[in-house]
């Protein structure tokens, strides 16, 4: 009888295959993720950048479909070397770099994996010196026993802009505060974008700043002196992270003068005033009361 050799490139790709015809999205109870490490960093030209890949899986995963982009103005790929164990699938789709800054990398991890694993180490030659800027593209997967894909961004954020006073008198009484609730794991540089309009839309101030959050944050900002007339206007932040993603918020606002600012000091004074005269009135009437009813008992002739 013939022998029949089986190899696991072969099982791998045919598992890989089937999945995609019976993969649906799910809503599994836990998530998985894949890191990049570092994800944003400045490189100069002429250097070796190595970014090490880590698997943070769900409960049990088998097969990891890597999309990584990179800077292709800074970067160009060198190599790629997977981790022990993993059984990498060489296929078109599945095995690929792109001169639009992506690599795709596949392998399968044989009786799966439940714990924080090394995926492998991917190379790149600096090109030229600047930031290099790494992410996990969406088309990224991670399947786990059912075929389903556990796999969420690593870099994810619920972002809101928030104002501490609608209405002031001044633009340096206005306070802004951007609160970041993160859903992933690893840091993440945010660049941030703020700006005045009024109502006519035009720019009145802008001003860009940076920062890096991790799991959640409040980023607080305070405007400078404008010297702002009053009126209508509108503060919108526009917000960029994980090298593609980007948002706008929006916030109505006022300038106000100080003559429609409620002054409630001399009214809480007058308050004041009216109840202790009323008190006082009140007091002498009952004493006039007691004064005469004390006379009427005594029989005091008129």
């Amino acid at each position: 009888m013939k022998n029949i050799h089986i190899s696991p490139i072969h099982i791998l790709s045919s598992f890989i295959v089937a999945s995609a015809l019976y993969f649906v999205l799910a809503s599994p109870s836990s998530a998985a993720t894949i890191t990049p490490t570092p994800s944003d960093v400045a490189v100069e030209k002429g250097t070796i950048l190595s970014v090490p890949i880590t698997l943070f899986p769900d409960e049990k995963d088998y097969t990891v479909k890597m999309v990584l982009k990179f800077s292709t103005t800074t970067l160009v790929f060198k190599s790629f070397s997977f981790g022990d164990v993993w059984v990498p699938l060489s296929q078109p789709g599945y095995d690929e770099v792109h001169n639009t800054g992506t690599l795709i990398k596949t392998a399968g991890y044989p009786r799966g994996v439940n714990k924080r694993v090394y995926f492998g180490t991917a190379l790149f030659d600096v090109i030229s010196s600047g930031r290099a800027v790494l992410s996990i593209d969406s088309k990224s997967l991670v399947l786990d026993a059912k075929n389903r894909n556990v796999l969420i961004p690593a870099q994810l954020f619920d972002i809101r802009l928030l104002l501490d006073n609608s209405s002031v008198l001044r633009s340096e009484d206005i306070v802004s505060r951007v609160t970041f609730e993160s859903f992933g794991r690893v840091p993440t540089p945010i660049t941030l974008h703020f700006s005045i309009t009024d109502k006519d839309g035009k720019v009145v101030w802008e001003e860009d700043a940076q920062t890096t959050v991790q799991t959640s944050a409040v980023y607080t900002k305070r405007l400078p002196v404008l010297n702002l007339p009053t009126g209508d206007y509108t503060l919108k932040l526009h917000t960029k992270y994980n090298t593609v993603v980007e948002d706008d918020f929006f916030m109505p606002l006022q300038i106000i003068s100080e003559k429609d600012v409620f002054n409630w000091l001399p009214w809480f004074i007058g308050i004041l005033i009216f109840l202790i005269l009323l008190t006082l009135s009140i007091k002498l009437i009952r004493d006039k009361v007691k004064r005469d009813e004390e006379r009427r008992g005594l029989g005091t002739p008129w």
